[in-house]
């Protein structure tokens, strides 16, 4: 692909106006704070736990999103952000192959709108997997977070496979000047947009529903519930980009209407990158600026004591000292399963066998915990 200069899109430099600018900002305040976000999580697993499901997934995530970024800075090379009367007819079609211009669609460009929702998906699945980590195996609501995560996944592919079959022949997506047909595309829109705002509400519903009945302190419930603020920020996306979708689809000057969208949506994906890491980079924050982050044990201490089940007291002892002695290296308020990771190393370095590892977990149920110096283990 040819770059071309901004300059010899218009017709008249002089009177040129560009929302360029605009464009390079917004990729200039998230992009970095995703990679930042994303490179930080990544070092803090690998040094205090385990690089999980999750840690992958929104790695992935980040890649797919780095992509969209390069598809819309080639998009403003061929003139995204400029008025339509400034772009040149012959650019115009190889524009179109990287920027929707013609039909309203919530992101960018035609190959921003590949890249898109495996993306989204992809961040979404990576909270859903957060969500399954932190939780005991044994839990009520780890079946309906599978079944979630089913129907993200099933959702974003067929609305990507649909993506390549909304014009037939796919060319006459961006050059009209050929003969073909397109399924009604605006309402294909509006039902993926509503479908995400569907998920998003119920991904940011769920913690409340499934932490109120752990046995957590206040502070760590707090800190879980806030992976899935996430959802505030992409559902408030989605209701502003609505407007701008439904404008996008009468507009005379798609290429300087589109920037909206296309603004909202970089922020949309750097932002949900962003906050979901924050979680997993508490350790790290914790481990080299402890006195940033407060005492833990001292609001562990005074949180109340614990509940014990009297069946099973004697064997939480030898496990809670078990843990205060392999834990001491590590910060002290690693979530359940990373917890479950630093205790799946016996005192003498080797690896603890799977039974022993359910067992522990079997004694563990979700409304029980065990008091170690300086954390509580639920």
């Amino acid at each position: 692909m040819v770059f071309v200069n901004l300059a010899l899109l218009a017709r008249d430099v002089g009177e040129m106006q560009s929302r360029a600018t605009t464009i390079y900002g917004f990729m200039g305040a998230f992009v970095p704070l995703a990679f930042m976000a994303v490179c930080l999580r990544l070092y803090t697993r690998y040094k205090f736990a385990k690089i999980g499901a999750d840690d992958i997934l929104i790695s992935i995530g980040f890649v797919l999103y780095i992509g969209l970024m390069i598809a819309t800075i080639y998009a403003v090379m061929y003139g995204l952000g400029l008025h339509m009367k400034d772009v040149r007819h012959e650019t115009e079609v190889s524009m179109q192959k990287v920027v929707f211009l013609k039909l309203p669609r919530q992101q960018c460009g035609f190959t921003s709108q590949v890249l898109y929702p495996p993306a989204l998906g992809v961040i979404k699945m990576s909270i859903i997997m957060f969500l399954l980590r932190v939780l005991p195996v044994d839990h009520a609501w780890r079946k309906p977070l599978y079944g979630l995560a089913a129907w993200v996944v099933a959702s974003e592919s067929a609305f990507t496979i649909a993506l390549f079959l909304q014009c037939r022949p796919l060319n006459f997506y961006w050059d009209k000047t050929i003969e073909g047909t397109c399924f009604d595309q605006p309402k294909f829109y509006y039902v993926d947009a509503s479908l995400n705002m569907t998920t998003d509400i119920i991904i940011l519903s769920l913690p409340w529903f499934i932490f109120r009945h752990l046995n957590l302190s206040k502070r760590r419930r707090y800190e879980l519930l806030s992976v899935c603020s996430v959802g505030v920020f992409t559902l408030i996306s989605s209701i502003v980009r609505l407007p701008y979708l439904h404008n996008l689809n009468q507009s005379k000057d798609p290429t300087w209407d589109v920037v909206d969208i296309c603004i909202w949506s970089i922020a949309e994906l750097g932002s949900a990158i962003t906050l979901s890491s924050v979680p997993a980079i508490r350790p790290l924050i914790a481990h080299y600026f402890p006195t940033f982050m407060g005492s833990r044990s001292k609001s562990s201490n005074n949180s109340g004591p614990s509940n014990h089940a009297p069946s099973a007291g004697s064997r939480k002892t030898d496990i809670a000292a078990h843990a205060s002695q392999t834990r001491s290296n590590k910060p002290h308020w690693l979530s359940y399963t990373e917890l479950e990771d630093i205790d799946d190393v016996s005192p003498g370095g080797q690896k603890r066998s799977d039974s022993d590892m359910e067992s522990q977990r079997n004694i563990l149920t979700p409304s029980q915990s065990v008091t170690v110096p300086g954390k509580v283990k639920h």
